[in-house]
C-alpha cells in the first residue's frame, strides 16, 4: 500500500470507533470562541486580555504545557508588547505574518520554538474560522507528514502551510474511501485521531501493535505479539484486561499531562484528574456502549434490568 493508503486504512477503522464530532470538532469550535474573545480584548486593549489569553491557551490540549508556561511568563514580562504581537498576526491575512510573529517573540531574548510560535499563531487564525484554519501542533504535523511521505520546512510559515496542504489532500481523497471529511477542521481532527489516539481495546493485540508500529514508521508486516487470540484463553483474558488498563492510562496521560512528566503539585493533579474523569464519565461518548457516556449507559442499563427475585 502507498503511504496515504496506510493512513486511510487506519483512518477508516478509527473513525468507526471514535465520535469525531464530539471528541474533535465541537471542543475546537468552542476553543475558537475563547480565542476570538481573547483577541477582541487584545484589539481593544482591555484590562482582561491577559486573563482571556491564558484561559484560551489553558483549556484542552491545543497548547502544550511548555508553551503555556512561556506564554504566562511573557505576559508578565512583556505585557503590551506581547499583546501588540498578537494583534499584528491577527490583523494580517498573509500567512507569512506567522514568521514575523515568531521573529517578534524571539526578539525579546526568551526563546520560543518555531513550533510553539506556530501553534499560538494558528489559534489566532482559528478564531476567525476554525473550519478553514485548524490548530497546529508541531510533533503531530511532523509525524503525519512523514507517515504519508511528505517533508515540511522549519520556518513557522512552512510548518503551518504544510498542515493546510495535508488537510486539503485528505479532504480530496477522503470521499474515495467513504470518509466524511467536510473541511480542514474535520481533516485535522481525523488525522489527530489516527496519529494520537490509543488503539481501541476491542481491537486484537495484533491490530493494536500494528497501528503503533505504523505510527513509529516501522514495517507492520514484521510486528508480532507474545500470544495470539485463543492460544491460552485465561492468559488472553488477562492480557485484554491489562491492555484495557494501559489504554485508559495512556489516554489519561496524553490528554491531561500532554507529554509532560508530572504535575507541578498535588493540588493541580487532583483538580485536573477530577475534571478529566468527570468529562470522561458524563460527557464523553464511547463506541462500546452505543456512543453514550458511561453514566448515560449505566442509567439506561439499570432501567432495563429485570428486578431481582
Amino acid at each position: 500500500m502507498s503511504d496515504w493508503d496506510q493512513f486511510l486504512y487506519w483512518a477508516k477503522r478509527l473513525a468507526a470507533e471514535v465520535d469525531l464530532e464530539t471528541e474533535e470538532r465541537e471542543y475546537k469550535i468552542e476553543a475558537a470562541g475563547r480565542w476570538r474573545a481573547a483577541m477582541e480584548a487584545c484589539r481593544e486593549s482591555r484590562e482582561d486580555w491577559p486573563v482571556l489569553i491564558k484561559r484560551a491557551a489553558g483549556r484542552g490540549n491545543l497548547v502544550d504545557r511548555h508553551a503555556q508556561t512561556w506564554l504566562g511568563n511573557a505576559i508578565d514580562s512583556w505585557g503590551d508588547a506581547l499583546r501588540e504581537a498578537f494583534v499584528a498576526v491577527d490583523a494580517s491575512d498573509n500567512v507569512t505574518a506567522i514568521d514575523e510573529f515568531h521573529a517578534t517573540l524571539t526578539g525579546w531574548g526568551d526563546y520560543i520554538s518555531p513550533g510553539d510560535a506556530t501553534t499560538l499563531a494558528s489559534l489566532v487564525r482559528m478564531s476567525h474560522s476554525p473550519e478553514s484554519f485548524p490548530p497546529y501542533r508541531a510533533r503531530f504535523v511532523t509525524d503525519w507528514a512523514h507517515r504519508v511521505g511528505e517533508e515540511i520546512g522549519q520556518r513557522p510559515t512552512e510548518r503551518y502551510v504544510a498542515l493546510l496542504v495535508l488537510c486539503d489532500d485528505l479532504i480530496r481523497i477522503a470521499s474515495e474511501h467513504d470518509l466524511n471529511v467536510r473541511d480542514r477542521l474535520d481533516a485535522q481532527g481525523l488525522a489527530w485521531t489516527v496519529m494520537k489516539y490509543s488503539p481501541p481495546v476491542r481491537w486484537s493485540p495484533m491490530d493494536q501493535a500494528q497501528l503503533l508500529a505504523w505510527r513509529r514508521g516501522e514495517d507492520t508486516a514484521t510486528v508480532s505479539v507474545a500470544r495470539g487470540e485463543g492460544v491460552a484463553p485465561e492468559v488472553e483474558r488477562g492480557a485484554w484486561e491489562v491492555l484495557g488498563a494501559e489504554a485508559f492510562n495512556a489516554t489519561f496521560k496524553r490528554e491531561v499531562l500532554q507529554d509532560q512528566n508530572c504535575w507541578p503539585n498535588e493540588a493541580t493533579c487532583r483538580r485536573q484528574a477530577f475534571r478529566w474523569l468527570t468529562r470522561y464519565n458524563t460527557r464523553r461518548r464511547h463506541s462500546w456502549c452505543g456512543y453514550r457516556s458511561p453514566i448515560a449507559y449505566e442509567a439506561l442499563t439499570a432501567a432495563t434490568l429485570p428486578s431481582a427475585a
